[in-house]
């Protein structure tokens, strides 16, 4: 039955070959089965095809063309304000509103400030302190640079002194004298003796002649003057009972300082260069000591006042001062020296 169904069919559907539709022509004309068979398929397919040719109705309404865009609003405002059970709502415009979006509240800034701010308050003081250890590396650097020039000075001097700076003159004098006799080139000189933590960037060290200090303007011969030791001080040495000086010695004890960041005479010349109230000091054993407090009289020989509490040369020899720029052996220079090197 279902081979006579199937050549039946393939023959309404003209999809035989020539010799199986003369054989299936054949078998309609003699067997009553397949003519019955026949007829009903053939009533079949044109029932079939009549449907599919039938108009569509006239009152037939045809779905709105943005309903895709309202259903998938009407499915996001509902996730947001669920409706009770059993409420129908209709897919109105009054029913879609706007897509809501969902930024940064008041709130949530509050806490990320405030997770900042505890994040930066725990993380700016060791990244302060990491930069002032390296700027105390490099004044310490600096510190090495300009006593390695004048331990050379000392080593080719015929008494092995250090420059020496006579009274009325300044103590930054040995930066002009490393220039002008110790052979030291004036630009690496003028770098070295900026410390960083001292100096913003905005003072220049220039060592000029001594020609260009007796024949300048005035004003401007002071302020060159000023500047000469940059931002360390110097050990200038000694001065014994009959008022001659006695510079610093290369020979003898290692553990002196010939060198160091200059105190505030502000503060009374006390440390607080670096952190934790120290200074660098340079040893003519070519250490950079960091001395914290180093006017703690139960610490330190305080390297900042001589023991009759001025910023003035040492009456003793084991008594060791160094002085900033500005301050010679008998106290500060008021007016600007007359160069002479000695």
């Amino acid at each position: 039955m279902a081979a006579m169904t199937d050549d039946l069919l393939a023959y309404l559907l003209d999809d035989l070959s020539e010799g199986r539709r003369a054989e299936v022509e054949r078998r309609i004309a003699d067997d009553p089965d397949w003519q019955r068979e026949f007829n009903r398929l053939r009533e079949c397919l044109a029932t079939s095809c009549c449907q599919e040719q039938e108009e569509e109705p006239e009152d037939a309404v045809a779905p709105p063309t943005d309903l895709v865009h309202r259903t998938c609003r009407l499915i996001e405002k509902c996730a947001y304000n669920p409706q009770p059970t059993g409420t129908t709502v209709a897919l109105s415009e009054a029913n879609c509103p706007a897509p809501r979006y969902f930024g940064w509240t008041l709130a949530d800034l509050t806490i990320a400030v405030g997770i900042g701010l505890i994040v930066f308050g725990l993380l700016s003081p060791s990244l302060l302190k990491s930069r002032e250890d390296s700027r105390r590396v490099v004044c310490a650097n600096n510190l090495r640079s300009v006593g390695t020039w004048l331990t050379n000075y000392a080593d080719r001097d015929p008494q092995g002194h250090f420059p020496k700076i006579l009274p009325g003159q300044n103590a930054g004098m040995f930066a002009l004298i490393l220039a002008e006799r110790g052979g030291v080139n004036r630009n690496p000189l003028q770098q070295s003796l900026i410390c960083p933590t001292q100096s913003t960037g905005e003072i220049t060290i220039r060592i000029p002649s001594i020609r260009e200090l007796q024949t300048g303007e005035p004003l401007r011969v002071a302020k060159l003057v000023l500047r000469l030791g940059g931002n360390y001080a110097y050990n200038i040495g000694w001065i014994d009972a009959y008022g001659e000086l006695h510079p610093l010695k290369l020979a003898g004890r290692t553990d002196v300082p010939m060198l160091g960041d200059a105190p505030n005479p502000a503060d009374g010349f006390r440390g607080g260069n670096h952190t934790d109230n120290g200074q660098n000091f340079l040893l003519k054993s070519m250490e950079v000591r960091f001395v914290c407090n180093p006017d703690d009289p139960n610490i330190y020989d305080n390297w900042n006042l001589n023991h009759d509490n001025q910023h003035a040369a040492s009456r003793s020899e084991d008594d060791n001062v160094l002085l900033r720029t500005g301050y010679g052996p008998l106290g500060p220079v008021k007016i600007p020296f007359l160069p002479k090197v000695d």
